[in-house]
């Protein structure tokens, strides 16, 4: 049996079947009369590096490492960005390679670089455009092929701000189109058991453009909706015909997934954990004076690393940013304005998006203040307590849904990993954290010394996720025309494991989804 399977990254339920059923996605609609469908649950948060981790190996965030796209390094208040050597688990194709499948891999987020398997490999995710001068592919002479015959093009370069969405979408479409071709070829030139492909542009395409689409969305511009108005139904539209051509490759025998990681819906305002923090006195941050004169001045002029890595990307200038020391990048403050954060008097700290929140915990963090034990955990409940009561001012509406403890989510080796609380929005509104000691975009056009707990979107991320993805299968042994419940990302590996008649690893949390079989 071979099984081919076809990643939307951030393909949503709530467009994508009622789309299917009105006849505008004809491959699509076909799979699911023909298959089972349905919803499939991400991780929590639903972000695109735990849940496609999480889909790979089977397995929770606490047996596979990945969190986020960077990971925190508690000893020095800082991060680093992941790689694939950071999954300590191993991944669905490799389990594969060792039971003597053939398998195809081309660009699943978060591996790079590529794995060695009894196949082809591209890598995705953590990729980036200047990398196409190294090896991105397995076997390295693949890298050539792609490149010379199709010119092929790791990720789009193009940012997407007022102003430039034409070039844009116009890159998306060039990426996009480059991927199905290399996917075709590859899918009939080379032996495969087991193929997959992930098309991550959709993701990009639904957080830049869905208030154009979304008449309810408070930034609903009639405007610019008539340009750009099916933007969003436009991407899956060109996904469907690629997946109708992947079709046309296969035989009846082949198994077909169709699959997400999480979903999508509109994004109404930003939360900023750490003014909420400074609020409540859990978080405290230095006087303009005590504050290095440099960052302080860069930060007033507009040099920071925001606005570098906008120019690097509008210029491509990818390659001389790369060479560039840390120490000179380290010395941009992040972003407009620098709040620096006084660790001796911070009890607790949120990173980056989705809730990741922090204690600053003694013997852990190099200025920890919290004794670990029965402080540690009257200060979560303390912070679980206050989050539950926060409500936009503006419409008194319930902002935090869930907050939970690390351990109430998270099992097995690397919980330590893990954030010590993980704070669960109303999705309409996102968090946002710091990546280093300075507070992560406090307000966009904030004044001098002021700090907003809640903003508007930005302009063009008028889109954020959701928890549940899409499921779709077909094959020879899969029912056909039913739906399917209760179906997580977890599942999915040691189903085609099951599928291709490789025993399914008994550290994997995720299950064979039985009922998806005559």
């Amino acid at each position: 049996m071979r099984v081919l399977v076809i990643g939307m990254d951030g393909a949503t339920p709530q467009l994508l079947f009622p789309w299917a059923e009105e006849g505008k996605l004809p491959n699509i609609a076909e799979l699911i009369e023909e298959g089972v469908s349905g919803n499939l649950r991400s991780t929590i948060p639903p972000m695109s590096a735990p849940a496609w981790v999480s889909f790979m190996t089977g397995k929770n965030p606490g047996k596979h490492g990945i969190y986020h796209y960077i990971e925190y390094v508690h000893e020095t208040y800082d991060y680093r960005v992941v790689t694939s050597s950071d999954i300590k688990s191993r991944r669905l194709w490799s389990i594969l390679s060792d039971f003597g499948k053939k398998v195809g891999v081309v660009q699943v987020p978060m591996v790079y670089p590529p794995d060695k398997v009894n196949g082809f490999f591209i890598s995705g995710g953590l990729t980036t455009p200047s990398d196409e001068n190294i090896n991105f592919t397995y076997p390295p002479d693949l890298r050539d092929l792609l490149i010379k015959k199709f010119k092929f093009k790791i990720g789009i370069t193009e940012r997407c701000y007022e102003g430039n969405e034409d070039n844009f979408l116009a890159d998306v479409n060039y990426t996009d189109e480059r991927k199905a071709k290399v996917t075709l070829y590859l899918m009939k030139n080379y032996d495969w058991d087991f193929f997959m492909v992930v098309f991550v542009n959709l993701d990009a395409v639904q957080h830049f453009f869905w208030r154009y689409m979304d008449t309810t969305h408070p930034g609903y511009d009639p405007e610019k909706a008539k340009k750009y108005g099916d933007a969003i139904l436009n991407c899956y539209k060109k996904y469907d015909g690629f997946i109708g051509k992947m079709l046309d490759v296969i035989d009846d025998e082949t198994t077909v997934i169709v699959m997400s990681d999480h979903g999508f819906g509109p994004l109404y305002k930003e939360l900023h954990l750490n003014k909420w923090l400074m609020d409540k006195n859990l978080l405290k941050v230095k006087e303009k004076k005590d504050i290095p004169f440099h960052r302080y001045l860069l930060s007033r002029t507009g040099l920071t690393r925001e606005m570098v890595a906008t120019l690097v990307n509008k210029l491509h200038l990818e390659k001389i940013a790369k060479s560039m020391p840390k120490r000179l990048k380290r010395a941009l403050p992040s972003h407009y304005v620098p709040f620096e954060i006084d660790w001796s008097r911070t009890k607790a700290y949120s990173v980056a998006t989705h809730g990741l929140l922090y204690i600053n915990l003694k013997g852990r963090n190099p200025s920890g203040i919290v004794e670990p034990g029965e402080e540690y955990e009257e200060l979560r409940n303390y912070i679980i307590r206050e989050l539950y009561k926060l409500k936009d001012p503006e419409n008194g509406k319930k902002i935090v849904v869930r907050v939970y403890k690390r351990e109430e989510l998270y099992r097995g080796k690397y919980v330590n990993k893990a954030p010590d609380l993980l704070v669960m929005t109303d999705m309409t509104y996102q968090n946002i954290g710091t990546l280093d000691n300075t507070l992560l975009r406090p307000s966009w056009k904030p004044e001098e010394g002021k700090l907003s707990l809640l903003t508007k979107q930005r302009p063009l991320a008028s889109g954020s996720h959701r928890m549940e993805g899409i499921f779709i299968m077909k094959g020879e042994n899969v029912k056909r025309n039913e739906k399917i419940k209760n179906a997580e990302i977890i599942d999915i590996a040691p189903t085609i494991l099951h599928m291709m008649g490789v025993p399914v690893p008994l550290d994997m949390d995720g299950k064979v989804l039985k009922d998806a079989f005559k």
